[in-house]
């Protein structure tokens, strides 16, 4: 399976996380470089038949580059130990909702939605889940919506809710988010199963409802 092959390449970055390692083993690199292509490709063609959105949409377009961006860090390690791809209309350009696909020793997940969307798509967001909230407190009550995921992560939020909504909204807590997102992590031992790929899927297909939602709101 590919996803062994990025597991244990990932696990030997992690220990040799410099250029000179880098450099000798790009060929190992690009192997599971590819691999994790050919994953997106599979999990892209399989959500677009419950999301047509997304049909069609190139793996490459998704998927982000290795290479950290240093100038701003303290941890001047030159790689990501990770590999990662946002599927959605557009690619990881996105600023939609969308699902993201993580592989790394121990901290693989599904997640989705929307992450720090712009100030204009913000505030379109907060108004529509404010204005449509019995819909919107469906999406995130269905059933398996809440077995896969339970509830949005509160971690980007706001102290109080923002200037324009009420503090007795029935929706106050999602409206002071600023980040819109979902998430499902898996061991080692879950992503080297067979079953995997399907469970990817299905965790896309549990966010689907809120990912449309967010796409409508904003457009």
């Amino acid at each position: 399976m590919e996803q062994v092959d990025i597991i244990n390449f990932l696990s030997d970055l992690q220990k040799n996380n410099n250029r000179e390692w880098f450099a000798e083993h790009k060929a190992s690199y690009q192997k599971t470089l590819t691999g994790f292509e050919n994953i997106m490709s599979r999990i892209i063609s399989l959500v677009g038949m419950f999301d047509k959105e997304v049909v069609g949409l190139n793996p490459k377009a998704c998927i982000f580059r290795i290479y950290r961006d240093v100038r701003f860090s303290n941890d001047k390690s030159p790689y990501k130990t990770h590999f990662g791809g946002f599927i959605a209309p557009g690619g990881r350009k996105s600023s939609g909702g969308g699902y993201y696909i993580h592989l790394g020793p121990g901290e693989s997940m599904v997640a989705g939605g929307a992450w720090r969307p712009e100030s204009e798509h913000l505030k379109k967001i907060r108004r529509a889940i404010d204005f449509y909230h019995e819909e919107f407190l469906q999406i995130v009550g269905d059933k398996d919506f809440s077995r896969w995921f339970d509830d949005l992560s509160n971690e980007d939020s706001l102290v109080r809710v923002p200037a324009g909504f009420s503090v007795d909204s029935p929706v106050a807590a999602y409206l002071k988010l600023k980040s819109f997102t979902v998430g499902r992590t898996f061991t080692n031992k879950e992503v080297f199963l067979p079953t995997f790929e399907n469970q990817l899927v299905e965790g896309c297909r549990a966010m689907f409802g809120l990912n449309k939602f967010l796409r409508e709101a904003i457009e």
